[in-house]
């Protein structure tokens, strides 16, 4: 599976709680997904500890999101990750963050990177949450 690259993420408002939506087609290899990371990082060398946050899924329904839909035989994959407040609290406005969204295939030890960009964060207005 190769590596999709240059899919920026723009405009994501801090603190508010979106759902990052992403479908793969034409995979190979006819492998089950079993588990899916979004990892969002300031600098891509960082350790996943200096993550400004981690997501994972799996196939169940989670406040983190869920792989949704994978079909080996025709190589498509869906998920969804959901994003919470927190998550975004301490992101910067005006600062590329690098990111990756990776998955783990059931049968074999296999983890593949399947999109790797950036993610750009801005201020939102209303303050109001509740």
């Amino acid at each position: 599976m190769l590596t999709k690259t240059g899919v920026e993420i723009r405009d994501v408002t801090i603190k508010d709680t979106p759902r990052i939506t992403r479908t793969f087609t034409g995979l190979t290899g006819n492998t089950q997904i079993e588990k899916a990371w979004l990892t969002v990082k300031l600098r891509e060398s960082a350790p996943d500890s200096d993550k400004l946050f981690q997501k994972t899924i799996t196939t169940t329904v989670s406040a983190d999101g869920q792989i949704t839909d994978y079909d080996p035989a025709g190589g498509d994959l869906a998920m969804y990750f959901e994003l919470a407040a927190a998550d975004t609290a301490s992101a910067r406005v005006g600062i590329p963050y690098r990111y990756d969204i990776k998955v783990k295939a059931v049968l074999d030890p296999k983890v593949y990177t399947l999109e790797k960009s950036l993610i750009f964060f801005i201020r939102g207005v209303t303050a109001a949450a509740s």
